[in-house]
């Protein structure tokens, strides 16, 4: 009988204690969402939702390079591997490769309901490859490279026409002409005209891919009659390489006149980003 009782005992205490636990993480959890939150463009509601999710994410292993890359291609419709692999980048703030909760939830406060000032700062940091502070040709050409269709006959007209979007990019970014684009010259440049915000490289979701994901987690959601994402991904632009949109380079910037016959925009390639 004692047995029975200390048996029972010992039990209720390590039910008391498991409470206990779950109770002290919950509280740690909702802390956590709270200064989150204040850091964030996110409710205390929206954090703790973006936790939840977090944990879904990991539940299988951690966050690291070709898991995020699977979420945002396949959550936020971005597709090309260089600015899925920069906007890694961005997340792992740390630089340990791999994206803990607090980076998640950050960047995704910029990614989805950045200010201008954020979105400057995010994609100068996207296109900036060797960080610098400098925007070069090459970091142009690198960022550009994968905006244009290739097929068997036109590699070189292909190679060709990126170099002329690239030079159209300096003529509209480069303000003081010395072939590199500094981060005043591209903060000048886009506060001037929004549209040149993605002008070196398609790095942010689509308005759509956006208004859906948030509609997972904010039960009061409603998309915006209009915003600055709703803008961006619908402009007759350099790089706006969404499904449906045949833009050719010629057309990159309003004023442009391009000789050359440039081929249309790439379509999305719809093989998983995680195999290569």
């Amino acid at each position: 009988m004692k047995t029975s009782f200390r048996g029972y005992h010992l039990s209720r205490q390590n039910k008391m204690r498991e409470e206990d636990e779950r109770t002290r993480k919950q509280r740690q959890s909702y802390f956590k969402a709270e200064t989150l939150s204040r850091k964030t463009h996110f409710s205390i509601d929206e954090v703790r939702s973006l936790q939840v999710m977090y944990a879904e994410l990991i539940a299988m292993g951690k966050m690291d390079r070709l898991r995020f890359r699977e979420v945002m291609y396949s959550t936020f419709d971005i597709t090309d591997d260089v600015m899925l692999d920069r906007i890694f980048r961005v997340f792992d703030g740390n630089n340990d490769t791999l994206v803990d909760e607090t980076e998640w939830v950050q960047g995704l406060s910029t990614l989805l309901r950045g200010t201008l000032e954020e979105y400057i700062g995010f994609c100068y940091f996207i296109y900036d490859i060797n960080g610098d502070r400098l925007l070069g040709r090459d970091e142009l050409f690198f960022c550009l490279k994968n905006c244009l269709i290739r097929s068997a006959g036109i590699e070189e007209d292909v190679e060709e026409s990126i170099k002329d979007i690239v030079e159209i990019a300096m003529k509209k970014l480069d303000a003081d002409k010395n072939g590199k684009i500094s981060f005043s010259d591209f903060e000048t440049a886009v506060k001037d005209d929004p549209l040149l915000l993605e002008a070196c490289g398609p790095c942010l979701p689509p308005a759509k891919a956006v208004n859906d994901f948030l509609t997972t987690f904010t039960t009061t959601y409603k998309p915006p009659k209009i915003s600055l994402r709703m803008i961006l991904p619908k402009r007759t632009g350099l790089h706006t390489s969404r499904p449906g949109n045949q833009l050719h380079a010629g057309s990159a910037f309003h004023g442009s006149n391009s000789q050359r016959s440039s081929p249309v925009r790439k379509s999305p390639d719809r093989k998983s980003p995680g195999k290569h």
